[in-house]
C-alpha cells in the first residue's frame, strides 16, 4: 500500500490540487515498490521549505502528541533536540529527549528517511507498557498480558492501515457540536497549541525556517 499522500492525491481531480496531484502521479510511475515511492515523497514534497515540509511536522506530531498523553498537564522543563537536514534545510530526521519534574522524561524520535518500529513504550517504576503503532494502536501489551482493542468493522474498504479508528475521532467531534461544546475535553485548546509550540521548538532548534516564521498573526 502506497504512503496515504500518496494514496490521497491519486483520489483527487488534477483541478483540485494540481501540484500534488502530478507529484503523486509522477511518484507512481517512477516507483517500483512502496520504498521507492516513500523515498520520491519525502526526496522531493516533504522536503520543500515553500511546501512546509519536514519529518517534525508531518510525522513527529504523534510522537508529541504521544509523550503529551503520558505527562498530561506537566511542562517540560529542558528539550534536547538533534537531526539532520536534507539538502533543502528541511529537517529528515529528528531525536529529542524532553525532560519533565520529578524525574519524569521522554525520548522521541521520528523520520522520512527510513522506517521506525512506530512503537510506544511507557516505562514506569511498577512495570512497562507497550503500544504497537501507537499513533492507531488496537493492543496494550502490559504486564499483566495483552489487552485488546478491536476496530469497528465495516463492508467498505479502508484505504490506510486502522483508519478505522477515525469513526472516534468524528463521533467526538459530533458529540460536542450538537451539545454546543467548542472544544473536546480529551484535546484541549491550550494542549493543541502546547503541541504545536513543541514542534516549533524542535524545528528552530534543528534550524528549519519557513518564510511564514518572519510573519505575524
Amino acid at each position: 500500500m502506497f504512503p496515504y499522500k500518496t494514496q490521497m492525491a491519486r483520489q483527487l481531480n488534477p483541478p483540485d490540487y494540481p501540484c500534488r496531484f502530478d507529484f503523486a502521479k509522477w511518484s507512481i510511475e517512477m516507483a517500483e515498490n512502496e520504498d521507492d515511492v516513500r523515498r520520491h515523497i519525502f526526496s522531493y514534497m516533504e522536503a520543500a521549505v515553500q511546501m512546509g515540509g519536514g519529518a517534525i511536522l508531518d510525522l513527529g506530531v504523534y510522537m508529541l502528541q504521544f509523550q503529551q498523553y503520558v505527562f498530561r498537564n506537566l511542562r517540560p522543563s529542558k528539550v534536547s533536540v538533534n537531526g539532520h537536514l536534507n539538502s533543502a534545510g528541511t529537517d529528515e530526521s529528528c531525536g529529542a529527549v524532553i525532560t519533565y519534574p520529578d524525574g519524569k522524561m521522554a525520548v522521541v524520535s521520528t523520520s522520512a528517511r527510513v522506517s521506525l518500529p512506530n512503537e510506544g513504550v511507557i516505562v514506569g517504576t511498577k512495570g512497562t507498557l507497550k503500544l504497537p503503532d501507537f499513533w492507531c494502536p488496537t493492543k496494550l501489551i502490559t504486564p499483566n498480558g495483552v489487552k485488546e482493542y478491536p476496530l469497528p468493522r465495516s463492508k467498505v474498504p479502508y484505504l490506510h492501515h486502522n483508519s478505522a479508528g477515525l469513526c472516534y475521532q468524528a463521533e467526538e467531534a459530533r458529540k460536542c457540536i450538537q451539545s454546543g461544546q467548542i472544544e473536546c475535553e480529551h484535546m484541549t485548546h491550550a494542549e493543541t497549541i502546547e503541541l504545536a509550540m513543541l514542534m516549533d521548538l524542535l524545528r528552530n532548534e534543528m534550524g528549519v525556517v519557513f518564510p511564514e516564521d518572519s510573519q505575524e498573526f
